[in-house]
């Protein structure tokens, strides 16, 4: 983990993606490029349209460590 950002669930954040939609997101993320980053400054959650599609989250290591010691 180079940046500390994990990609888990929507519905639950203490699960990782499948496999599969993380290779779709993926190739939504490559095609797209700076089309599906902009819109992340466009919506409260700060989601681009990759995470959307595949009803994913991106989860800073830090908040998942400091959900659990609360």
């Amino acid at each position: 983990m180079l940046i500390g950002i994990r990609v888990k669930r929507e519905s639950d954040e203490t699960r990782n993606i499948l496999f599969p939609l993380a290779i779709l997101r993926f190739i939504v993320k490559a095609s797209l490029g700076w089309i599906s980053l902009l819109t992340v400054s466009g919506n409260k959650k700060g989601k681009a349209i990759h995470d959307y599609l595949v009803s994913s989250v991106v989860v800073y290591a830090g908040q998942t460590e400091n959900k659990n010691e609360c």
